[in-house]
């Protein structure tokens, strides 16, 4: 047994020391798409929604309880204001799945852009004030506004 476990390492050793280094060789990481997003399994855009879904609600807490009000930029204000708009909203996911899914067929002028931002846009409360929904863009671009 040992001596087999010899023989294939000297022959092929080799390859699997270079599909070791390969697995360790950096990648380009991008957002996902809306067009991506169309091609997932039901699955995945599960786990994807409730992973956008999560992050923004505690980025929102973290907000809400790190910067005081007053001292909040659009995109923070954004923020909070979709982590409360969760809270006071609960759904399971397969609702907010269904959301995001007619939001995207809905619009799709927005399909090239980042998956996150079209999440955002599908689950924000409507009654939310115009100067939070004038930070929505600022979420979706990546950029920082009032700074």
């Amino acid at each position: 047994m040992i001596d087999c476990a010899r023989i294939l390492l000297s022959k092929h050793g080799w390859l699997f020391l270079l599909l070791l280094g390969l697995s360790e060789w950096p990648s380009p990481a991008s957002a996902m798409t809306g067009n991506e997003w169309r091609a997932l399994p039901t699955a995945a855009r599960t786990s994807y929604v409730t992973g956008v879904v999560d992050n923004l609600v505690d980025f929102g807490a973290a907000v809400r309880s790190l910067v005081p009000a007053e001292k909040r930029t659009a995109s923070e204000k954004m923020l909070v204001s979709f982590e409360e708009c969760i809270v006071r909203t609960p759904r399971p996911p397969s609702q907010l799945v269904a959301i995001v899914d007619k939001y995207v067929k809905d619009n799709p002028a927005q399909w090239h852009g980042r998956m996150s931002g079209l999440v955002f846009e599908a689950l924000r409360c409507r009654d939310s004030s115009a100067g939070v929904r004038a930070g929505a863009s600022a979420l979706s671009s990546g950029a920082r506004q009032g700074e």
